[in-house]
């Protein structure tokens, strides 16, 4: 921006993922794309070699390759069809990218933090068996292709368990958080009919323990499900009556072998919902190949995650950019899960905690670094690691943006995002590669004919 200095600049000698791709496209078409804008503007005017060409890319494992990228032949009214004739498995590739006894996941909660607790440690087999025992069990109940699962819980390995072992079985998949009220519930599970829900019967915030037995099973009660339709209790220790434990649940598990059914591209996943504001819910369905292809997008290209990144995101599991988030294990990066208020037992120790497990992308939203200000946090003594900030929600003010740097330092980028639930991503990203500008988003995502326009009506530099 002319006039204002960057608050951060990439390194000369910086080459990340982003570059390796750019330079194989060069090769690949003959072509002289010497940034990423001009990667960008590849990418939405000849959309099917770009799509095609990123799936070459990225590490994407699949039983049957795409005979088309995208079809351009379509007109605008017209849903494109993307990567036909491909099938593959969001859990199988989720699952594919970390090494044996690497760490995957390391999870938090309140409790961990004010006992001084290392947290939940899981590997990357870990992971993998248990996936695998979930799915085991999910079969030998029935679940099958289409079939509904819906999660009540918190961000915790078991969540993410569940979500790999409905996505291996090609089930549907929709989960909430323990705070939504009886009627959020009511509205968006009586939609989904589902055959199974996992549900928490009480949950701990900001150091308060919640019961919300009655209100899952209110709302059980009165939405429609599937024909066996089953209530799981998870949490340990209290399984309210007329639920399943999830003890009792494993138990069904016959040993078998992972299998990853090998799917249509746009099979039907992740289910998530508006709002509600101006109306009945409505569900947005999310596809098991476009989480796959988009997740690896940001994620590798944006973000340049892969061994050795270890990414955070404070989100609940009923919001979309917790699904954002987990994306990052497609890289073979590792990530931390939290469960509880961010401001628990202060501030700075939850913010301390969360950076001691070695994270080197720390994101969250602009409201929760205003009241990191507000408390008068000074971050760098945790930063040492954290080489990016990314965050979302709504746009970082400059101001904010300013302080960041105050507190985090000078050396992370931060990667400003916007983007929302219809998409399970961003619309506008940003990248290590180029300079930031306070107050701004740095990049259009690449595959998204973005435009944004001043308040007279013209295109925005």
């Amino acid at each position: 921006m002319p006039g204002q200095l960057p608050i951060y600049t990439p390194s000369p000698t910086l080459h990340t993922q982003l570059d390796t791709y750019r330079t194989s496209l060069n090769t690949e078409f003959s072509l002289i794309l010497t940034d990423y804008h001009a990667l960008q503007h590849f990418s939405v005017t000849r959309p099917n070699d770009f799509w095609l060409s990123l799936w070459r890319f990225l590490p994407i494992k699949a039983s049957r390759q795409p005979i088309l990228g995208v079809d351009e032949s379509l007109r605008i009214d017209e849903f494109p069809e993307f990567y036909k004739g491909s099938r593959l498995n969001y859990a199988e590739n989720l699952l594919g990218g970390g090494i044996g006894n690497g760490l995957a996941v390391k999870a938090l909660t309140e409790e961990d933090i004010r006992l001084g607790r290392q947290g939940e440690e899981v590997t990357w087999d870990g992971l993998r068996e248990r996936t695998r025992v979930y799915a085991d069990a999910m079969r030998e109940s029935g679940l099958k292709q289409g079939d509904v699962i819906v999660v009540i819980g918190g961000s915790t390995v078991k969540s993410l368990c569940l979500l790999l072992a409905a996505a291996s079985i090609g089930c549907i998949f929709s989960s909430f958080a323990t705070d939504a009220g009886e009627r959020v519930l009511m509205d968006r599970v009586g939609l989904l009919k589902p055959r199974l829900l996992f549900a928490e019967s009480r949950y701990v915030y900001n150091g308060k323990e919640h019961d919300i037995a009655e209100r899952v099973r209110k709302a059980w009660e009165e939405s429609e499900k599937a024909e066996g339709a089953e209530i799981v209790g998870t949490t340990e220790g209290r399984v309210p009556e007329g639920w399943t434990s999830m003890a009792e649940f494993l138990k069904r598990a016959k040993g078998r072998k992972s299998v990853f059914e090998q799917l249509p591209f746009h099979t039907p996943f992740v289910v998530m919902f508006s709002s509600g504001t101006t109306g009945t819910p409505k569900g947005i369905v999310h596809s098991q190949g476009g989480l796959v292809v988009n997740g690896m997008k940001e994620h590798i290209l944006n973000y340049d995650h892969g061994p050795g990144s270890v990414h955070y995101h404070y989100a609940g599991i009923g919001w979309t950019l917790w699904n954002i988030m987990i994306g990052a294990l497609f890289t073979g990066a590792q990530i931390v899960l939290y469960d509880g208020s961010p401001f628990y037992p202060t501030p700075e120790k939850c913010l301390q905690a969360v950076l001691a497990a070695g994270v080197t992308s720390f994101g969250a939203g602009p409201r929760y670094f205003a009241e990191l200000q507000k408390a008068g946090v000074d971050a760098k003594p945790y930063t040492q690691k954290v080489d990016k900030i990314p965050s979302a929600g709504a746009l970082l003010t400059a101001s904010l943006s300013q302080w960041i740097v105050s507190s985090f330092g000078s050396h992370p980028c931060q990667i400003s995002t916007s983007g929302g639930t219809e998409l399970c991503g961003n619309f506008v990203h940003g990248s290590q590669t180029l300079p930031v500008y306070a107050g701004e988003n740095a990049a259009k995502c690449l595959g998204m004919d973005v435009d944004i326009f001043t308040p007279e009506g013209k295109s925005a530099p």
